[in-house]
């Protein structure tokens, strides 16, 4: 009778844990993550053992930019469920954003191991071997990924990147045009095409594309910046100086900016043939100290 309440007892306990679970996953798929980490510490707290409960107040943390404790829910998600393939990827993850590649390509490639058929950690890795600068094991990983998963617009986006960094903007204006056919509304799609196009010396295409991303993301100061530098090949004056004070407005240095891509602006009229005129010149020229 005794083994058979504490077996009881402990149904019990792993039911109303479960239950504060699932209402710590509702609260945060409304955007309330103080609640949901109260929920999962309600969980936690009547479960000790529970990994996913650990592992959603992870992701929790993460959400408020708790990057510490995240990684310290990942750690106890892991310990208790050595196979738990979702810990393995999400601390992969975090580890790459916070620069952590090794850390990061190891769990990576732990929760491909254990899931060869997860769409995401091949992107994902594939994004950490592109950083890198390996960029064939990035390609490899990206082809994968959309073998598995061929409808998943990051990772077009991401392959376009790669093809990008590789000089091969034809593969990276395909990818990218992948990308947003799937998802027509992430501005970063319409922001590397752009990029892309200017690369090419197709002007009308990049603003085209840099009015999307201003049109999804009004306060976007570099598409102002670079769709300004885009005005300035096709000497369209009034334009592009608009377009240049407004990111100058917002905050961005459009002289920096300038002079990443020109030594001057003798340097830009000399490779491009184009004259700029004197009102241009000072705002992309850095002040006399």
């Amino acid at each position: 009778m005794g083994l058979n309440f504490w077996n009881k007892s402990k149904q019990f306990k792993t039911i109303l844990a479960e239950r504060y679970n699932n209402k710590g996953l509702a609260y945060l798929r409304k955007g309330k993550v103080e609640l949901a980490i109260k929920n999962y510490d309600k969980a936690i707290e009547i479960n000790s053992e529970y990994a996913y409960a650990y592992c959603n107040r992870a992701i929790a943390f993460a959400n408020v930019g708790d990057i510490d404790n995240t990684i310290k829910d990942l750690n106890k998600a892991i310990q208790l469920d050595p196979d738990y393939v979702e810990a393995y990827y999400s601390r992969g993850v975090i580890y790459f954003n916070k620069g952590d590649v090794d850390n990061a390509m190891n769990d990576l490639t732990t929760a491909i191991q254990l899931k060869p058929d997860f769409a995401e950690a091949y992107c994902n890795r594939g994004t950490v071997y592109s950083n890198n600068g390996d960029f064939d094991n990035a390609l490899k990983d990206f082809d994968k990924s959309i073998q598995l998963q061929p409808d998943y617009a990051d990772t077009y986006y991401n392959r376009g990147t790669t093809y990008a960094d590789k000089d091969d903007i034809d593969n990276a204006i395909r990818d990218y045009n992948t990308a947003i056919k799937l998802n027509p509304d992430d501005a970063d799609f319409y922001f590397n095409r752009a990029l892309a196009y200017a690369q090419k010396g197709e002007f009308d295409n990049s603003i085209t594309d840099f009015d999307m991303v201003i049109q999804l993301q009004p306060e976007h100061a570099d598409a102002y910046n670079n769709r300004g530098e885009a005005w300035l090949h096709l000497q369209e004056w009034k334009n592009a100086k608009s377009d240049l004070i407004t990111a100058a407005d917002i905050g961005f240095d459009i002289i920096t900016s300038f002079h990443n891509d020109y030594a001057s602006v003798e340097d830009f009229e000399q490779k491009t043939g184009i004259k700029l005129p004197n009102d241009i010149a000072v705002l992309l020229t850095p002040a006399q100290t």
